[in-house]
This record gives structure tokens, sequence and C-alpha cells, in this order.
């Protein structure tokens, strides 16, 4: 946004571009890492509580790409302009907040030293042990 606002169209252009591939090579990742869980919202507190903010991670990145995508062609339309950078800047705040977001819930998920479930199944077999 500060290139458009000092009137370098074509580096906004170029940021809004490779922001566009950055977040679609991320949400590509996001699907495979959720896809490829060995476990689901019902196998337990953890597993539920990393697979939601995977799955809200994957969302805001979905949106923050469905916005970039918009920046990109308004940007090349012409309608985003030095003297119209306000659509830009939103969708730059809004994907300074997705951001921070996803970082404080992958934080908060790795972070858990011990489990309070002491009953709960070894990693890699998501099953309840029989009694």
């Amino acid at each position: 946004v500060r290139g458009l606002r000092a009137g370098n169209r074509g580096r906004m252009l170029a940021a809004a571009s490779l922001a566009t591939l950055l977040l679609l090579v991320t949400f590509v990742g996001q699907i495979v890492q959720l896809s490829t869980f060995p476990f689901g919202p019902s196998d337990g507190a953890y597993a539920s509580a990393t697979f939601w903010l995977c799955l809200s991670a994957a969302f805001h990145l979905f949106m923050v790409l469905t916005l970039t995508l918009g920046v990109l062609g308004r940007t090349r339309a012409g309608l985003i302009s030095p003297a119209n950078p306000y659509h830009a800047h939103l969708v730059a705040m809004y994907a300074t907040w997705a951001a921070i977001a996803i970082a404080l819930g992958a934080l908060f998920a790795t972070t858990m030293e011990e489990s309070p479930n002491t009953d709960s199944p070894p990693v890699g077999q998501f099953q309840q042990p029989s009694s």
C-alpha cells in the first residue's frame, strides 16, 4: 500500500501478485494438512482443538486469498490508485489480523505440555482403550 500511495502502481501489482501466490500455496498446504490428520474432532479435546484451529486458519486464508485476488484485479483495472488506496489498506489490515490470529492459534495449540486427560490414547492410535 505504501508503494501505491507513493504513486508506484507496478509495485502494488507485484506485491499483490506475490501475496496471491503465497496465499494460494499456503491455503493448499493447509488443506493437505487437514486431509492427512490421523484424527478428527471426536477424538478428544486436543484433537478437536487442533482440527478446528486448522479449519479456522484455512477459512481465514481463503478469505484473505479472495480479498487479495480482488485487490489484484481492481489494481489492474485502475480502480485502486494512489488517490484511492483504501480498499487495499482494508485488505492489508484484515490480512494482518488473520496472520496474528493464526499465529496465536498455532502457539496455543503447541504449548500444552501436559494433557489434563490422563486416560488418553497414545499419539497415532486415536481410539479409546477398552476397559
